[in-house]
């Protein structure tokens, strides 16, 4: 197993003779020709022939961007570099994927930990000659669910292909936590790409088809961080409004809305984006001051709620029901002075999905020696491997402990159900411990 790595602006190469290590450092070297000297922001990819290859930008300024061949019978080498872009502005978070045939590679801004567009060229080789560099559709208006482009994966199915996008979130300075990856799916059209920004998803990995979640919040930058800093108007809202430092929870930023002052969202806010599945809707929002919150163009009349606080208060719209696939919901400051809003979501109530998150596929049973398995229609979790001790624990997604069990002393296969009538719907994370080695996934349960 080869290491790679980017250690003051050189590569590293390390090997070792398993995945975990350990690795020994093998040597360092600075890929020529570059400008500036050294390599700035790196990721690899593997091409569909296992040809590997660095693609990165330059050290300073990182206007540049590169295609880096490694040595193909041991990949400890960087062959010649090859300039794939060079433009106005730096790119970081240097990543690439193949569709159809076609490589893409993509960047975002030089916003060191913040949220920033995804930009893409594409080409029919890797190593070029690349169309004109666009911003991938939809990443404006919540700067690509808030995160900066981190590396993708490809689900080849047997129906069809999807790419999924992972995004970094991955310093608290931003106030949206430490290692956070968020997995969005990409759709493309032609040489076109589409960013879905969704906070619920699900993917059928054997047939590579991905759909939206029962769960998904539908309004895009809902707590105000996509915009990184304090700016004159939030991008994904209509009506110039500014957003504020403070927040009612997790973040570093919200809504600030002058006296008489109203800012909305349509939904779909672009056109690309799926209709709103038909059911009955909530939405959400906390608000300091007077402040009232309205949903129309659903296919009713239009329903409002406010209140007046002094202090963060969530209020709701309950019973939305939507039947023409789309609504506009809107924040207004009611009174004088200054209002904040923040964390605003509009999600389904009655939407549901059976398929899990993970579902209990062969890519599942695949998973490590403890041949843990999880089945959605009857909730149960399986265990065949041999153990002297064992623990199963569920805990809500925020980490609520819902469910524990020991078992000691079996060696044969054990099955278990959850408890079907203190869990409701939705996703939970199942631990399990087998002799003191432990295992974490996200499991769908709906009844």
């Amino acid at each position: 197993y080869v290491l790679i790595a980017q250690v003051n602006n050189d590569v590293v190469f390390a090997t070792a003779d398993s995945p975990t290590g350990p690795f020994k450092q093998h040597h360092i070297e600075t890929p020529e020709p570059m400008v500036n000297g050294g390599t700035g922001d790196a990721t690899t990819f593997i091409d569909d022939d296992g040809t590997p290859y660095i693609i990165c930008s330059n050290k300073s300024g990182r206007s540049h961007v590169y295609v880096i061949p490694l040595r193909e019978s041991d990949y400890l080498a960087c062959e010649r570099t090859v300039e794939i872009f060079s433009g106005a502005g730096g790119r970081e978070g240097n990543c690439m994927f193949k569709y159809k045939g076609r490589y893409y590679a993509c960047s975002g801004d030089l916003h060191g930990w913040n949220t920033s567009h995804c930009y893409y060229i594409s080409s029919d080789n890797i190593l070029g000659p690349y169309n004109r560099e666009a911003i991938m559709i939809n990443t404006d208006l919540d700067y690509a669910h808030v995160t900066q482009s981190g590396f993708f994966i490809t689900v080849n199915g047997t129906e069809d292909t999807t790419v999924i996008y992972c995004g970094d979130r991955w310093c608290n300075n931003a106030g949206n936590g430490t290692g956070y990856n968020q997995w969005c799916p990409i759709t493309i059209e032609g040489t076109t790409c589409t960013f879905n920004s969704l906070s619920q998803w699900s993917i059928d990995a054997v047939k590579g088809t991905w759909k939206i979640g029962p769960r998904n919040n539908h309004i895009l930058n809902p707590c105000f961080e996509a915009d990184r800093i304090t700016v004159n108007s939030v991008i994904g809202w209509e009506g110039k409004d500014p957003n504020a430092e403070g927040s009612s929870g997790a973040g570093n930023f919200c809504l600030s809305l002058g006296a008489g002052a109203t800012a909305t969202q349509r939904i779909p806010e672009n056109p690309t984006i799926a209709d709103l599945p038909a059911g009955t809707y909530e939405m959400k929002a906390d608000v300091r001051g007077n402040g009232q919150i309205s949903i129309a163009d659903f296919g009713d009349t239009e329903m409002k709620e406010s209140v007046n606080s002094s202090s963060w208060t969530e209020i709701s719209i309950s019973g939305i029901k939507i039947s023409t696939g789309k609504a506009t919901v809107s924040a207004s400051n009611t009174g004088g002075g200054t209002c904040l809003m923040d964390n605003f979501s509009l999600i389904c109530t009655d939407c549901t999905d059976p398929t899990p998150v993970v579902e209990e596929t062969a890519v599942e049973q695949a998973r490590g020696t403890q041949n843990i398995r999880y089945n959605a229609s009857t909730h149960t979790v399986t265990v065949s491997h041999p153990y002297t001790t064992m623990t199963c624990e569920l805990f809500s997604i925020n980490g609520r402990k819902l469910f524990g069990r020991n078992v000691t002393g079996v060696s044969d296969a054990v099955s278990m159900q959850l408890p079907e009538r203190t869990i409701t719907n939705g996703y939970y994370l199942l631990k399990m411990t087998l002799d003191g080695i432990s295992e974490i996934r996200k499991i769908g349960f709906f009844k």
